[in-house]
């Protein structure tokens, strides 16, 4: 159902899926954002490539339950949601908003769940939806401190990958 990899900063937690398909602790990459993050705050994020959230939305709400962690941030990629089609199932999930940025194919899509107690904008100027790929961008509130720039991200496995690099090196200049 999901490949995932989840970054907890404040319990400096950093797991990823191994080829036998268990979770494994690894030495965590970025322990400052947990420090940085409103007030000391927790600030998690989790990733998976659901390949359908209508049909594996269950699975993912499992899957949650049994890491039983707060996360502020789930990143799901190849959501197959397709704009002005509505899912075929009830894709929320308590306690977070659910924002999206749909395929123009059958395959990919991009989305976010945000918890709800976060205070965030969806940065569409820097998103986009194309045949080759898709992304979403959203700018997270931090108090007094530095905001965060949170994105998603999807390349169709025959996309164009010079415009793919063409987008993301714009990106990199603004």
């Amino acid at each position: 159902m999901c490949n995932s990899t989840i970054y907890l900063c404040h319990n400096q937690i950093y797991m990823q899926r191994d080829k036998d398909r268990d979770y494994k602790r690894k030495p965590y990459p970025y322990p400052y954002i947990g420090k940085c993050f409103n007030n000391n705050q927790c600030f998690g994020a989790f990733h998976c490539n659901i390949r359908s959230i209508s049909a594996n939305i269950d699975n993912l709400q499992h899957l949650l339950s049994e890491l039983s962690s707060p996360f502020s941030l789930i990143g799901i990629t190849e959501t197959k949601l397709k704009a002005n089609i509505p899912p075929t199932t009830n894709i929320e999930i308590q306690g977070y908003y659910f924002v999206s940025e749909p395929s123009l194919s059958n395959a990919g899509g991009v989305a976010f769940y945000i918890k709800n107690s976060l205070d965030f904008s969806i940065r569409s100027n820097i998103s986009s939806t194309t045949n080759d790929f898709e992304t979403l961008w959203l700018e997270v509130s931090n108090g007094n401190h530095s905001n965060l720039l949170c994105g998603v991200v999807y390349r169709h496995p025959n996309g164009d990958l010079e415009a793919f690099n063409k987008y993301f090196n714009k990106l990199l200049t603004k």
